[in-house]
């Protein structure tokens, strides 16, 4: 009986540990409040205006120096000139990351445009001092030259 107190014990500790752990982990929060999508953890702040999923950066605030940069004039990061927006949706959710890997708050933005579906993966750790985006489209563009639209 000893034995397996000593063992509900320990599997009490260890559990305990990684419930704890996982609650606290980097402090991830990514959420859409007035317009405004917020993605922070423990080293990070970003803030961008949503605006139809064409995201403009409002202001990057480093939490280990406590500076914060505002952007006076914030301007559209991904332009798709010459192509309407039709819809937007948008996800957020926690992933538990592949083997290995730390969990992620992940923020998913689906906009259609014409017969272009472009999707933006936006993913934070919880102990990484940098925000990654991930681009991928599916479909057909109407726009003929992309270069006299970028240009």
């Amino acid at each position: 009986m000893k034995g397996a107190a000593s063992i509900i014990f320990l599997g009490m500790l260890f559990f305990g540990f990684f419930s704890v752990n996982a609650q606290t982990e980097g402090g991830l929060q990514a959420y859409l409040k007035s317009d405004t999508l917020t993605l922070e953890n423990s080293i990070l702040r970003h803030q961008y205006l949503f605006n139809g999923g064409d995201l403009k950066l409002l202001n990057l605030w480093d939490k280990r120096s406590d500076k914060v940069l505002e952007i006076n004039r914030p301007q559209i990061d991904f332009v798709f000139g010459g192509i309407s927006l039709d819809s937007v949706s948008y996800r957020i959710h926690t992933a538990e990351g592949s083997a290995g890997d730390q969990p992620y708050k992940e923020v998913v933005i689906i906009q259609y445009r014409g017969g272009l579906e472009v999707k933006r993966r936006i993913k934070l750790f919880g102990e990484a001092p940098a925000v990654r985006h991930q681009f991928e489209f599916r479909g057909k563009s109407s726009v003929l030259s992309w270069e006299r639209v970028i240009i």
